[in-house]
C-alpha cells in the first residue's frame, strides 16, 4: 500500500477538542491501541500507567513545529470494537502469534483538555485471546480475552456496493501510536467495482492501520490498511508529507466492513450481534 499521509491540512484532532459530538462519543467508547504489553504497568487497577517515554519527535526525529511531536507513541496499531469481545483491525497488525501473546489493547488512550494522558483503569485495557483473519483482504478480528466492560461496540453501517465518491469520512485511531486523534476532513474518491475496498484521503499515519473508517452519524464503514514512510527530510529533521490538492481519484487504501464482517460471521462458532447488520451467521 502506499504511504499515509496528510491530505491539503492536517485535519488531526484531540477528542476532547473535536466539534462533534457523536465521533468524540464514538473515539472515547470504541477505539483501541494495541501496544506491547512490556509498555503497559497494571500493578494498580484503579491507575494503570504506560510507561513508554519515547516521544514522536524523538522518534520520527521531528523539526520544530511538527503536531504532537512531544506525545508518547507506544502505539502500533489501532481497532475499533464490534462487539462486546470483538474488535476489528488491520491484518497486518495481527499476522503473528507474538502480536497476540504480547500484547494489549487500550481504550481510551487520549489527551485531556489540561494536556495530560487521561487515567486508565483495569476495564481499559485487554488481552488478546484470539484472531479471527481472511487471508484475502487486510482485515483481523480480535478476540479480546474478556467482555469490555465500560466502553461499547461501534454502531456499523454496511453498504453492500461500498460508497459513493465524495462522501465525507473520518478516521479515528492512533496517528504513529501516539493518543487517539479524529481528522473528519477526508472524503472517498474511488470504490472497488466488488465494493470491497476504497480509497480515501483521510490524515493517516502508521499507526492508524487498522483504524476504523466512519461517516459522519458515527457509524463504522471501513478500515485504514497500510502505513509507510509518513514524513519528508526538511534539512536535517522531518516534517509532515502533505498532498495538496488532494487527489480526486487516488488517497489511502481502506478495507470495507462488508467483506470483513462476512469472513467473520462465517467462521465456525461465531455468534455476534454484529452478524445482523451484514454477514451470515457461522454454524
Amino acid at each position: 500500500e502506499r504511504a499515509p499521509v496528510v491530505y491539503a491540512e492536517d485535519g488531526r484532532t484531540e477528542p476532547h477538542a473535536h466539534p462533534s459530538a457523536t465521533l468524540r462519543a464514538v473515539a472515547t467508547r470504541s477505539i483501541a491501541m494495541k501496544v506491547g504489553a512490556r509498555h503497559v504497568d497494571r500493578s494498580e487497577p484503579s491507575d494503570v500507567r504506560i510507561t513508554y517515554r519515547r516521544t514522536l519527535r524523538e522518534a520520527q526525529e521531528l523539526c520544530d513545529g511538527v503536531a504532537f511531536a512531544d506525545q508518547i507513541e507506544p502505539g502500533t496499531c489501532s481497532g475499533t470494537l464490534i462487539d462486546a469481545q470483538h474488535l476489528l483491525t488491520a491484518g497486518h497488525c495481527m499476522d503473528t502469534a507474538r502480536d497476540c501473546d504480547e500484547s494489549l489493547w487500550v481504550f481510551g488512550f487520549q489527551m485531556t483538555p489540561s494536556g495530560e494522558i487521561a487515567p486508565l483503569v483495569a476495564d481499559d485495557v485487554y488481552g488478546c485471546a484470539g484472531v479471527l483473519a481472511d487471508g484475502e483482504i487486510d482485515h483481523a478480528i480480535v478476540r479480546l480475552d474478556r467482555p469490555v466492560v465500560g466502553h461499547s461496540p461501534a454502531e456499523l453501517r454496511v453498504e453492500p456496493s461500498g460508497l459513493a465518491r465524495g462522501t465525507p469520512i473520518a478516521l479515528i485511531g492512533h496517528p504513529n501510536g501516539i493518543p487517539m486523534k479524529i481528522d473528519d476532513g477526508g472524503a472517498i474518491t474511488w470504490t472497488s467495482r466488488d465494493g470491497t475496498s476504497a480509497r480515501g484521503t483521510v490524515d493517516a499515519f502508521s499507526g492508524n492501520s487498522g483504524s476504523g473508517v466512519f461517516d459522519h452519524a458515527g457509524r463504522l464503514v471501513a478500515l485504514l490498511r497500510g502505513g509507510e514512510t509518513d514524513y519528508v527530510d526538511a534539512g536535517g529533521c522531518n516534517v509532515v508529507n502533505v498532498i495538496d490538492p488532494p487527489p480526486a481519484d487516488d488517497g489511502e487504501g481502506l478495507t470495507y466492513l462488508r467483506p470483513a464482517l462476512e469472513a467473520f460471521c462465517a467462521s465456525p462458532g461465531v455468534s455476534s450481534p454484529a452478524c445482523d447488520c451484514g454477514g451470515e451467521p457461522g454454524v
